[in-house]
Parts: C-alpha cells; structure tokens; sequence
C-alpha cells in the first residue's frame, strides 16, 4: 500500500448527502433504476466471510483475477456516444428536464448516461443518495490536502459486479478520478470524506494482456478506442496505464 494510502477493509456504510457538481445534480433530476433488483439478482453467491486481516488486497486480487474472462464489446463500436453527438446527447438530457431547468451544455455524466441508454439500460442513482451504487475510494482531508482511503470490501464488491454483468451482456457506468485534473470534485462538505468522481465512462468489455486483467471503456472524449483499458491492481483497484483514470465509484444497471 503506498504511504499516502490507507484502506478500509471492511467498509460497507452509505453516504446521506447530496454531491455538489452539475452532473451529480442532473443525477438525481433525471433519476436511477426504479425497481431496483437486489444485489442476488446480479452477483454470484456471496463468499464465506473472512478475516480481513487475513485476506488482504492482494488476496483478493488473485481470487478476482483467476480465470478472468475475454467478453468482446457489448456495445458495438457502431454505437459508442462520442462528442461527435453532442446535439442528440443535449436533445436527450432536455427531454426529461422541466422547462425551466433545460441544459444549454452537457457533460461527461449525460455521454455516459446516454450511452447506456443507447444500450438500452438505466442506471442507479449517486453513491451519496442511492444504495446501489458503491463508493471505492474515499478522499479524507488531511494536512491542507486529501488521502485517498480504499473501501476494500466495496471495490470487491464492484469488481464482482462489473465481470458479472458484462458476462451478461450487461455494461455498467462508473466514475472516475483523473490524475491532474483541476476542476473540483463531487466534493459532500457535510462529511469527513470527499467523493473524487470527476468523470464517467462505461464498462464494456473484459480481457487480459499477458497476466493483467482489465475491463475495456467506452469514453466519450475518446473516438477512437486509445488506450481504452483500466487495469485490474494488487490493490483491487481498476486504473489506466497512460492517461492517469482510476475507478471511484460503480452504478448498477438495469434493463429499461
């Protein structure tokens, strides 16, 4: 674990407040799954609990990697939400805003909400509001800046979730940190943490490139597929080689 890390192991609370950002916000106008199924519908039946000071992140690691499957794309590249639709993405969003509340602009989340809906899914709430959605990592504010807490039995949990689906055929919206990025994040001033969510794309593939698993994105500021991977960590923690993305937070999918 990296000295400005700790981890949580055992985490599973719920977050009662409202994130501050725009597309945090449009979460909750334009709403999640309704009728949500419960976490057995979706998941492979739970493991015998253990001690979690046995069974470490990179113990959970290598039972998440073992056997990690190939899926190709479940949505087709023909179907991939890029800028180029900004003008259909807006018209969408407004559709299901009150008149007075109609967007001039969009962002990252509407893409990504867009392109689940292009695949014919809805997605749960913000992990601040809705228990379906899990929070991975949590940031704490410590000396002028913040350290990154992993939620270990949340990012088990999520990772489950996402092979388990796109096995299905089901892809899944998550959010993610970008290294660098200066724009304030879907900070909850009411709580000691802060939710690092600054962008989101969705989950469509899975695959392995030599011994490290990863599952494959859709990202609508990325029109051609470049570097398109989060890699699966020792830290259970999915994150890019190159441009710097790490898995925050993971919605649940649900037919529409």
């Amino acid at each position: 674990m990296p000295d400005d890390w700790s981890f949580n192991p055992w985490a599973l609370s719920r977050w009662f407040a409202e994130p501050e950002r725009d597309a945090a916000r449009d979460t909750a106008r334009m709403g999640g799954g309704l009728a949500a199924p419960s976490l057995a519908d979706v998941l492979q039946p739970a493991s015998p609990v253990v001690d979690p000071d046995d069974y470490a992140p990179a113990d959970w690691y290598a039972r998440l990697s073992e056997n990690w499957p190939t899926i190709a794309n479940v949505i087709p590249a023909d179907k991939q939400v890029t800028s180029r639709d900004t003008d259909v993405v807006l018209d969408w969003v407004n559709k299901s805003l009150a008149a007075d509340k109609q967007r001039t602009s969009i962002q990252c989340f509407h893409y990504a909400k867009y392109q689940m809906h292009v695949a014919e899914y809805d997605i749960s709430g913000p992990p601040a509001i809705d228990s379906y959605s899990i929070l991975v990592i949590r940031e704490y504010r410590r000396g002028g800046g913040t350290t990154p807490e992993l939620q270990l039995m949340e990012a088990v949990r999520a990772v489950t979730y996402i092979r388990t689906s796109l096995e299905a055929g089901r892809p899944v919206m998550i959010g993610v940190k970008i290294d660098g990025y200066e724009d304030e994040p879907n900070n909850i001033w009411g709580t000691p943490y802060v939710i690092a969510t600054d962008h989101f794309v969705v989950a469509v593939g899975l695959g392995v490139d030599g011994d490290r698993p990863y599952v494959n994105i859709y990202d609508y500021l990325n029109e051609h597929n470049v570097d398109d991977r989060l890699f699966l960590t020792p830290l259970v923690i999915l994150e890019s080689d190159q441009i710097g993305y790490r898995m925050i937070e993971m919605r649940e999918s649900y037919p529409r």
